[in-house]
């Protein structure tokens, strides 16, 4: 069995660590909220891109 580690990219790992622990929800980096995060985001500026499956011709559809 293979384990995974996690590694601090952006910001401080003592503030990393901190935060986990001040979470109400985790005390592990888990990566399906990341997961999630990053395809909300990426979806949300498919309309923007000319060439998506998404483009948007019309100034309504990118209103909110």
């Amino acid at each position: 069995m293979s384990s995974m580690r996690t590694k601090v990219i952006l910001g401080k790992e003592k503030k990393s660590k901190w935060r986990l622990d001040a979470s109400a929800v985790s005390k592990s980096v888990n990566i399906s909220f990341i997961e999630r995060n990053t395809l909300t985001i990426k979806q949300d500026l498919m309309p923007l891109g000319r060439k998506t499956n998404g483009f948007s011709k019309g100034i309504g559809k990118l209103e909110t």
